[in-house]
C-alpha cells in the first residue's frame, strides 16, 4: 500500500476505481451487462434539438452507447486547431466550409448524453481526406488543399481524384500518420468522451498506395519493390494501418486511461485482412483496439451469425459488439433474429446502423418498437473494461456465455432446465455455492426485469461446456415472459487474491411460453441411411427417401420395414433409356400417385440434370424428363402443375400440366451463386414457398396458374431461420413446416403464418433437418436428419404419454 500512496495520482484512481468496482460487485449485485451501440452519423443532426432528440430516442430506447460521428473527411463537428468546421453545419455545399455554426456539436452531446445516462463515443473517419466531386474552398486550410501529395496513388502511378465517394490519405506517408494522431489525441484531450470510434481506418483497395514515401519506405525496409515481393508489400501496407491504431491507442490511453478505443471492422476479417490491410482480430490480440464492431450488414441471418461467429471467436479478451444494418431490412423479423443471434453467439453487446434507420425524423418506426417490446425491454450497462483497471491480467473479461436453451419446449406450465455453454481460456469457476459464492447461476422473473429479482437457481457443469439450472424453471402461463441472465466467473485467480476472477453477466434472455406442442415424439423409422435429405408419403402410406450420398431411394412402409422393390438406383430419361439415381435433391407425389425425383449430377458423368419417375405402387421407372438446369426440389399442386427450384440460381418454374410440362414460366431474379434447398406448394397453387440456404430465409409468392398461364409476384417472407435452412413442405390443410438446420428444429406454421410448434428433441437428439413427409391427415410426420447413418423420426398427434395417464 505505501508504494501505492506514493505514486502518482493516475495510478491512485486506479487503484481507486478497481476497489470501488470490487466493492460494487460485493454489496449490489449483477448488473446485467451488454453494448448496446448506435451509430449516429453526421448526416442525423443540424442543430442542437436534432442532437437532444437523437439522444433522447437513444435513452428511451434503452441504449447505452452512442457511437456519434463528429469527423467525415478532413472536415469536424467540434471546435479544432487543427481541422476547419464541417460545412454541413452552415451550408448545403462545401462554400460554407469552416465556418463557425456558433455551437459545438461534440461538447453537447457528451454533456447531454452523459445526463440521459449513456456513454458516448466519438466516432471519426480516419484516412478519408476529402469526399465528393466539388474540391474545398481553395482558401481555407483542408487537407486537399494544403497536402495533396499525402493521397494514395494507384498502381499505375495515379493519385485518387475527386469522384462521389472519399478520397484517401495514404497510411505509408509519416506526416499523414503524425497529423492523424494529433487530430485524435485533440478530441482525447479536449473533450469528456468516453471512447474513439476508428471507422475507415484501411486503404480504399488493394491497388493503393503507390506513392513515392510508402514504395522509398518499403524499399528501405525491405529491399524490394510490390511487384518483385507482393506478399511483403500486403503486410507492409497493414503494418501501416495497423501503426496508426497502436500509437493512437498508446498515446490516448498515457493522456485518459479509461477511454476506450473502437473501430468498425470488415464484416469479413479475411477481405478485410487482404484487400483493405486491416487486421482487426490482431489489434484485439495486441490490447491495442478494445471493441470490435464488425460491420455485418445483410438481411441474411445465416450469413450474419457466420460472420459474427468468427469475430466472436477471436475477440482475444477483447470486446465484440456485431454491427446490425437495419437499413438492409424491411421486416422486423430479420431485425430481430440478428440480435437475438448476437446474444446467443455470447457477444457482449451489438450495434445497429445506423440511427435514422431506427427513427427516421427522429420518429421511432416498427423495427425500434420491436426493439423495446423485446430484447430492449430493460435498461442494461456495458460490461467494465477490466483490463484498463488491471492492465497486467491477460484474462479479464470474463467467460463467454452462449448457446442459451431448454431442455424440451418451453409451454405454459410445464417446467423446464435452462441451458447454455460458458468457454473461458481459464476455465469457468463453480464452486458448487450459491450465488453468494462465484458459481455459476441464474436468475429470473416473470414479466420484470431479473436485475433486482431474488429468484435464483444454481447452474453445474452437465457435459463438456454445458452447464444446466440444478433446478426446473416453472414457466408461466400464455401472455407472459420469463426474463432471465446467467451469471459465471472464470478460474484465473491468484490464491492470495481470489477476487481477481472476472466475471460475466450475460444479457437479459426471454422465454415466452409456446402453445402446448401438436407433435410429439413417436419412434425413430426405418434403417439408418448414409446421408438423406427430403422425403414425401404415397398414396398407400409408404415413406420414399432421397438418399442423397449413396445415390439411391430408400422406400419404406408404412410400419418402418423396407419394401421389396427398395432400394432404387436406376431411372429412366425421356426416351426411356436408363439414368442411374446420382445426387437425388428432391421429391413429390404428383396427383395420379407417381413419385418424381429431381437429380443434381454435377459430379459424374455424363452430366444428367432432370426427372425421374416410378410408379407408387411398385417403383417401376417410367420415361422421365430432362431439364435444363440443376433442380432442386420440386412439387406439385393439385392441377398437376409442377413446381421445381433452381438448386444455385435464385430463380424458380412452372411447368404446366396442360401442356405436358413443355411449356415453363421462370420467376425469380436468377441471381448465380445462389442456393435454394428446398419448394412447396399449396395444393390451390396460389402460394409458393422456396427455402433459400444463401440468405437463411423461407420466401412466399403469390399468385395462380389459370388457362395454362402461370402469374406470381414475392409478398413478405414467412419466417428466416438460424442457420441454413434445410427444407420446406406444405400439407393438405396449408401448414407450413420449416427444417432450421441451424437450430436442429422443425418449425410449423398455419396458412396466416403463425407459429404453431418448434418441434425439437433431446432423447434422440433432432439433428439438421432437411424434409418433412406427412401422411394424407398429416397425423403422422416423418422427419429427415441430413447426417450420416441417421434414421428418420417420426412424430404423432396423439400425445402417448397423456393417452396412458388417461385410458
Amino acid at each position: 500500500m505505501k508504494t501505492i500512496i506514493q505514486g502518482d495520482l493516475t495510478i491512485r484512481l486506479i487503484y481507486i476505481t478497481a476497489l470501488v468496482m470490487i466493492v460494487l460487485f460485493i454489496f449490489f449485485g449483477a448488473q446485467a451487462e451488454e453494448i448496446r451501440a448506435l451509430w449516429v452519423t453526421r448526416w442525423d443532426y443540424k442543430t442542437t434539438d436534432a442532437v437532444r432528440a437523437i439522444i433522447d430516442n437513444a435513452a428511451d430506447y434503452h441504449f447505452n452507447y452512442l457511437l456519434f460521428q463528429v469527423r467525415g473527411n478532413g472536415t469536424v463537428f467540434y471546435e479544432s486547431s487543427i481541422e476547419p468546421w464541417a460545412w454541413e453545419l452552415t451550408g448545403s455545399d462545401p462554400s460554407t466550409l469552416g465556418q463557425d455554426p456558433g455551437w459545438n456539436p461534440l461538447a453537447f452531446a457528451t454533456q447531454y448524453a452523459h445526463s440521459k445516462g449513456l456513454k458516448l463515443v466519438a466516432y471519426m473517419n480516419t484516412y478519408p481526406g476529402w469526399r465528393g466531386t466539388i474540391p474545398p474552398p481553395p482558401d481555407v486550410h483542408q487537407l486537399w488543399n494544403d497536402h495533396p501529395d499525402w493521397f494514395c496513388v494507384d498502381s499505375s502511378g495515379t493519385t485518387m481524384t475527386l469522384n462521389s465517394g472519399y478520397v484517401f490519405l495514404s497510411p505509408g506517408i509519416p506526416g499523414v500518420q503524425q497529423y492523424l494522431r494529433d487530430v485524435y489525441l485533440e478530441v482525447i484531450s479536449n473533450y469528456d468522451v468516453d471512447g474513439i470510434h476508428f471507422d475507415y481506418v484501411r486503404y480504399p483497395g488493394r491497388n493503393y498506395s503507390w506513392d513515392g514515401p510508402s514504395l522509398q519506405r518499403f524499399y528501405d525496409q525491405y529491399g524490394g519493390t510490390p511487384e518483385t515481393m507482393p506478399d511483403e508489400w500486403s503486410q507492409f501496407r497493414r503494418d501501416q494501418v495497423t501503426a496508426l491504431v497502436s500509437r493512437v491507442s498508446q498515446d490516448g490511453v498515457a493522456v485518459k486511461p479509461e477511454v476506450l478505443f473502437t473501430a468498425a471492422t470488415w464484416a469479413s476479417y479475411y477481405s478485410g485482412y487482404n484487400y483493405y490491410f486491416q487486421d482487426s482480430w490482431g489489434w484485439l490480440a495486441e490490447g491495442i483496439l478494445d471493441v470490435s464492431h464488425p460491420m455485418i450488414y445483410t438481411p441474411s441471418v445465416s450469413t450474419f451469425t457466420n460472420m459474427a461467429t468468427q469475430h466472436v471467436e477471436h475477440r482475444a479478451d477483447r470486446f465484440v459488439a456485431p454491427g446490425i444494418g437495419a437499413y438492409t431490412m424491411s421486416d422486423v423479423a430479420p431485425f430481430l433474429a440478428e440480435v437475438e443471434s448476437s446474444r446467443q453467439l455470447g457477444a457482449h453487446g451489438l450495434t445497429v446502423f445506423a440511427y435514422s434507420s431506427l427513427f427516421p425524423g427522429h420518429t421511432p418506426n416498427e423495427k425500434a418498437q420491436a426493439l423495446l417490446a423485446g430484447p430492449f425491454k430493460f435498461t442494461d450497462v456495458i460490461p467494465p473494461a477490466l483490463w484498463k483497471i488491471n492492465p497486467s491480467d491477460d484474462d479479464n473479461t470474463g467467460p463467454r456465455i452462449f448457446n442459451f436453451r431448454t431442455d424440451k419446449p418451453p409451454t405454459a406450465h410445464s417446467s423446464v432446465y435452462i441451458q447454455c455453454d460458458i468457454t473461458d481460456p481459464s476455465g469457468v469457476y463453480d464452486d458448487d455455492t450459491s450465488s453468494s459464492g462465484q458459481g455459476v447461476y441464474l436468475r429470473w422473473a416473470i414479466n420484470a426485469s431479473p436485475l433486482s429479482s431474488t429468484n435464483e437457481v444454481k447452474m453445474h457443469l452437465l457435459a463438456n461446456n454445458t452447464f444446466i439450472t440444478d433446478e426446473p424453471i416453472l414457466i408461466p402461463a400464455q401472455g407472459d415472459v420469463l426474463y432471465y441472465q446467467v451469471i459465471a466467473y472464470d478460474n484465473d485467480f491468484d490464491d492470495s487474491n481470489p477476487e481477481d476472477r472476472a466475471r460475466r453477466v450475460s444479457a437479459i434472455m426471454s422465454i415466452t411460453p409456446q402453445p402446448e406442442p401438436i407433435y410429439y415424439f413417436d419412434r425413430l423409422f426405418g434403417r439408418p441411411l448414409s446421408a438423406p435429405q427430403y422425403c414425401v408419403v404415397d398414396q398407400q402410406g409408404k415413406v420414399w427417401v432421397c438418399d442423397y450420398s449413396a445415390d439411391q431411394i430408400v422406400v419404406f412402409n408404412p410400419d418402418g420395414t423396407e419394401t421389396a422393390f427398395s432400394p432404387i438406383t436406376q431411372g429412366l430419361d425421356e426416351n426411356g433409356y436408363p439414368v442411374a439415381v446420382d445426387c437425388p435433391s428432391g421429391i413429390a407425389v404428383d396427383p395420379e400417385g407417381n413419385v418424381w425425383v429431381s437429380l443434381d449430377d454435377n459430379y459424374d458423368a455424363p452430366l444428367f440434370y432432370g426427372l425421374l419417375k416410378f410408379r407408387s405402387t411398385d417403383g417401376s421407372a417410367l420415361n422421365g424428363m430432362t431439364l435444363s438446369f440443376r433442380p432442386g426440389d420440386l412439387d406439385f399442386d393439385d392441377a398437376g402443375n409442377m413446381f421445381i427450384v433452381e438448386k444455385v440460381n435464385d430463380r424458380w418454374h412452372v411447368l404446366t400440366r396442360t401442356s405436358d410440362y413443355a411449356t415453363s414460366y421462370s420467376f425469380g431474379p436468377g441471381t448465380t451463386n445462389h442456393t435454394n434447398r428446398a419448394l412447396a406448394v399449396t395444393n390451390d397453387g396460389s402460394t409458393v414457398y422456396i427455402a433459400s440456404s444463401t440468405d437463411g430465409a423461407v420466401h412466399r409468392w403469390t399468385g395462380s396458374v389459370s388457362g395454362g398461364v402461370a402469374s406470381y409476384s414475392q409478398t413478405t417472407d414467412l419466417t428466416t431461420v438460424s442457420g441454413t435452412s434445410g427444407a420446406v413442405e406444405v400439407d393438405n390443410q396449408g401448414w407450413v413446416f420449416v427444417s432450421d438446420a441451424g437450430a436442429d428444429a422443425v418449425k410449423v406454421f398455419d396458412s396466416e403464418g403463425t407459429l404453431l410448434q418448434t418441434i425439437v428433441n433431446s432423447s434422440p437428439p433432432l439433428s439438421n433437418p432437411r424434409g418433412v413427409g406427412f401422411t394424407s391427415d398429416s397425423i403422422y410426420i416423418y422427419i429427415v436428419q441430413f447426417a450420416s447413418n441417421s434414421q428418420l423420426q417420426r412424430w404423432t398427434q396423439y400425445n402417448r404419454t397423456a393417452f396412458w395417464l388417461f385410458y
